[in-house]
Order: C-alpha cells, then structure tokens, then sequence
C-alpha cells in the first residue's frame, strides 16, 4: 500500500472536493450545516492518516507502514513518571528569574 497524498481543489461552505495525487482520483465530501465535511466518508478515505499501532489498526498499521513498524512506534513512547515531570518543571521554572 502506497501513502497516499490529497491535495484540496475546493472548499466552499457547502462541500470539500480534494484529489488523491496518487491515483489521480476525486473524492467530494458534502458540508453539513455547520461547515464540517461529512466526518464517515472523509474518515474512509483518509483510513491511514488515522491508524495507530495499537488496538484495532494494529494490523493494518502494519500492513501500511512494514511488519514490525507497530513495536518500533510503540518503543519510542515512554511512559513519564507524574513525579519525575512534576520535578523536571520545577527545576525548570526555578531557573526563570521574574
């Protein structure tokens, strides 16, 4: 599976047509009254700007991104220590001179 790369044509107050510049195809997405694109299609559509490497995209995550790519992503999130970031900002605030 390619990345795939929209690039928006129009946007006015009653629909969103954005073309996919690696398939060349069109997609139009109708505005509801309060301006939003109709969330279910564009979600569809953009499926891989909203995959994580956790929980129910995991699979796919890896199908798009390469076998093993779900690990290495979850290996560069670290759990912070609520104590240890309480610390690190006051020593950080404790350098500003007001």
């Amino acid at each position: 599976m390619a990345i795939e790369e929209f690039k928006t044509i129009r946007d006015d107050s009653k629909e969103l047509v954005e073309i996919n510049i690696t398939t060349g195809k069109k997609h139009t997405y109708k505005k509801n009254k309060d301006g939003v694109a109709d969330p279910d299609k564009y979600c569809k559509v953009h499926r891989k700007d909203f995959l994580q490497p956790f929980g129910k995209t995991k699979k796919e995550f890896e199908e798009v991104y390469g076998k093993g790519s779900a690990e290495r992503a979850m290996n560069g999130l670290k759990k912070v220590n609520r104590e240890e970031l309480k610390r690190k900002i006051i020593t950080n605030l404790s350098s500003f001179r007001i």
